[in-house]
């Protein structure tokens, strides 16, 4: 299987273990506060008296999402993360921080343990605001950025070797009544194989014909209105896709993230499947299994989703 290290990456923070053995359990609470790190700190899965294996760098200047924080038995606190933000942008990362340490310390490798004495890092508390009001968070219009944003899907074939394929043109919108439109061009299909991406645009896709796939949703501001105060919110949200001339409606868990006044996500909280014998894809997928020697092509396609909007100029 083919990944981009940023997947990679999602890939090992997304599955390191949230609650780790040897901690006193703590009441998890969303963002209870943020931590800037002064300088570079390696996040760790497991940690356990003070060690553990580091899975990832947060980066100098970063802002980390603490949801909750713990002490192991000899006394070290540790800080949970779940998410960062560095330079505007959204990052997923789940794992753990060592409350007392600071981002100056330390110039390991991701992968080895942190021993070094670290100065201490400030907390500074989450605001409940973000510079603005709740009335005008939700009257706001969002555009979707999509340089920060992914939309991947996973393709199986001979039983058991998965692959992860990429639109790389998105756009889309959400209007302050609820109304979201997110538009993918199919013809931007990355597979990591060209001739594999001229297939599936002309065989799957049939791009001559069907361009473009959309993905529309009316989302009740009431039912979200908790992400102001909790900063995050999951919850299960009625989906329309139109792909190939078909439409169907999906219900899909999706994770919505209040990343300032100016700056939302919205994730899916688990991969969802599309079957392609719903879309009139059946046919399109035996011709890509015909033209690489009629191998099995799974029909049920994985599907999972991070978009970040920026509220639109004026709203």
């Amino acid at each position: 299987m083919r990944a981009s290290p940023q997947n990679l990456l999602r890939l090992a923070v997304v599955t390191a273990a949230l609650a780790a053995p040897g901690l006193a359990p703590a009441t998890a609470l969303a963002c209870d506060f943020y931590r800037t790190a002064e300088g570079r700190m390696e996040i760790f899965d497991l940690p356990i008296t003070g060690s553990g294996l580091a899975i990832a760098v947060l980066p100098e200047g970063s802002s980390a999402c603490i949801v909750e924080t713990r002490t192991d038995h000899s006394g070290n606190s540790w800080d949970r993360i779940d998410f960062y933000m560095h330079e505007n942008v959204r990052y997923s990362a789940a794992g753990w921080l060592k409350a007392d340490a600071a981002g100056a310390a330390s110039n390991q490798a991701p992968g080895e343990a942190a021993t070094d004495a670290m100065a201490a890092t400030p907390a500074v508390a989450a605001p409940t605001d973000s510079g603005g009001s709740k009335e005008a968070f939700f009257a706001s219009s969002w555009a979707l950025q999509p340089d920060n944003s992914s939309l991947t899907f996973l393709s199986t074939k001979k039983g058991n070797v998965t692959e992860v394929h990429r639109f790389n043109a998105i756009s889309g919108e959400i209007s302050p009544d609820g109304s979201a439109t997110v538009t993918i061009d199919l013809e931007s299909v990355q597979t990591g194989v060209d001739i594999r991406d001229v297939r599936m645009r002309f065989l799957l896709f049939q791009v001559d014909t069907y361009e473009q796939a959309t993905i529309t949703a009316k989302i009740d501001p009431a039912s979200v209105a908790a992400v102001w105060d909790n900063m995050k919110l999951t919850t299960e949200l009625p989906f329309t896709l139109n792909l190939h001339g078909v439409e169907k409606e999906l219900m899909i868990p999706v994770t919505i993230s209040r990343l300032g006044q100016n700056l939302v996500s919205v994730a899916s909280a688990e991969p969802f499947i599309v079957n392609a014998a719903d879309f009139a894809l059946e046919g399109g997928i035996a011709q890509l299994s015909e033209a690489v020697g009629n191998i099995g092509i799974s029909a049920a396609v994985p599907v999972d989703f991070d978009l970040t909007f920026a509220a639109s100029q004026g709203s």
